[in-house]
């Protein structure tokens, strides 16, 4: 939506946007890296973050992802295959069945759990490396969420039509007049089925920019009658799926009250107009679109800045007495974060396979679950 707005090239790099989102099926590829400077650090801070930095700043996460989807949604497998490398070393996985087609939706997922968690669970379950969570088994779980998944699908075909026609029209309107996203090369890319030309847009923010795009993206979407009418309904619909209705009056008070509360955040956002967010290298995104109108590629950096003494400053005002330790932190925080996501093999052929379960390598999480009063009251 922000993009779309923007320039001849944000429609494009949209379309593409929204195009990679009805995508059934992929590998994809992620990395992400964090490195934390610090400057300024009272002794408590220091304390703290001579541990902390070395952990993340030598740490890289990676994830690889494969998606497969039927044709409206209503049958969806995922597997995660998660790794953390570096001081700190993990291995995880994820998958997802869910499938609504059938009289009784079927929706599981399982665990890989890393060695260092698997120790720490009660006899029964530990060292058992597969958590399993079917949420059939949670009908009868206090306190679990009940979600009502053939409805939940039915819901998803529903509102994804209702998104794109909102947003046809809402798009047309929308315009924060910054010149943020340009075109910087076509080249050709082996997604290793097939060379093929395309695109890289790049889009850049630095700190002044990305507060104007904050602010316009909050009111026009807030003063937008179409826009707050669609995210009601949006809401009321999710809240009746998810067992929450009771809320309803709640959510009807908060869109009631939503121009006090825009007002107030517009203060607090200008306040922060002189507070640096963003570090000198701002935010860069590349986005690589492929010739038929796919994201095939997607990198990023993002320098942020946490700076305690003046944040602390400009919530004087809001501190209350016990809080008052909180000004005693000196610190200046810069943090670089950086991703890239690699997609693969898209609508092409990508299996999702599940591990082989027994009594021996796994559990029921709503076995666990059950252990928890008895083990409570047993203190």
């Amino acid at each position: 939506m922000i993009f779309s707005g923007c320039s001849n090239n944000g429609t494009t790099l949209y379309n593409a946007i929204n195009k990679t989102q009805k995508i059934k099926s992929s590998e994809i590829k992620s990395d992400i890296t964090l490195n934390i400077s610090t400057d300024n650090l009272s002794a408590q801070e220091q304390e703290v973050m001579q541990t902390i930095v070395p952990l993340v700043n030598d740490s890289k996460l990676s994830i690889v992802t494969y998606i497969n989807q039927n044709g409206d949604n209503t049958a969806y497998q995922m597997k995660n295959d998660i790794k953390i490398t570096g001081a700190a070393s993990l291995n995880m996985g994820f998958w997802m069945n869910m499938d609504t087609t059938k009289e009784t939706p079927v929706v599981n997922e399982i665990f890989k759990m890393p060695d260092v968690l698997t120790k720490q669970l009660p006899d029964e379950f530990k060292n058992k490396g597969y958590m399993v969570m079917d949420y059939d088994d949670m009908a009868g779980i206090q306190g679990a969420s009940q979600i009502d998944y053939k409805k939940l699908a039915e819901f998803n075909k529903k509102f994804q039509s209702k998104f794109l026609q909102f947003m046809a029209e809402y798009t047309k309107q929308f315009n924060p007049n910054l010149n943020i996203i340009n075109k910087v090369s076509t080249e050709n890319t082996n997604d290793s089925t097939i060379a093929q030309p395309v695109s890289v847009y790049q889009i850049k923010l630095d700190d002044k920019t990305f507060k104007d795009l904050i602010h316009y993206t909050l009111n026009n979407f807030a003063e937008n009658k179409d826009a707050m009418a669609f995210l009601k309904d949006y809401m009321t619909s999710l809240n009746s799926i998810m067992g929450l209705s009771q809320d309803q009056e709640n959510l009807n008070k908060t869109f009631d009250e939503m121009p006090q509360m825009i007002t107030q955040l517009n203060k607090k956002l200008a306040a922060l107009d002189n507070v640096k967010i963003l570090g000198d290298k701002g935010i860069t995104l590349q986005y690589t679109v492929s010739n038929d109108g796919y994201i095939v590629k997607e990198t990023g950096n993002a320098e942020f800045v946490i700076n305690l003494p003046e944040l602390n400053e400009l919530s004087q005002s809001d501190i209350s007495q016990q809080d008052q330790n909180n000004q005693k932190l000196t610190g200046i925080y810069t943090i670089d974060f950086n991703f890239n996501n690699r997609y693969y093999t898209i609508n092409g052929y990508n299996p999702v396979t599940f591990p082989a379960l027994n009594e021996y390598n796994s559990f029921n999480y709503a076995d666990l679950l059950k252990t928890i009063p008895a083990q409570s009251s047993g203190k």
